[in-house]
């Protein structure tokens, strides 16, 4: 078979630190794949509760 470019998109709810998260599933990843097939690999984390921007008055 001829090579292919494979592209997998995890998306994980954690309170754990996503770089130490992130860190884990690219050794995951170069355990199944092999280190030298893994061409790209980033973590990108958005927050599930943002602050709210202003201060609410206090009545």
């Amino acid at each position: 078979m001829d090579e292919q470019l494979v592209s997998v998109e995890l998306r994980i709810r954690t309170s754990e630190d996503p770089a130490q998260l992130g860190d884990r599933l690219r050794e995951a990843a170069a355990m199944i794949a092999g280190r030298e097939a893994v061409e790209e690999f980033r973590v990108r984390a958005i927050p599930l509760h943002e602050p709210p921007k202003d201060p609410r008055p206090v009545d």
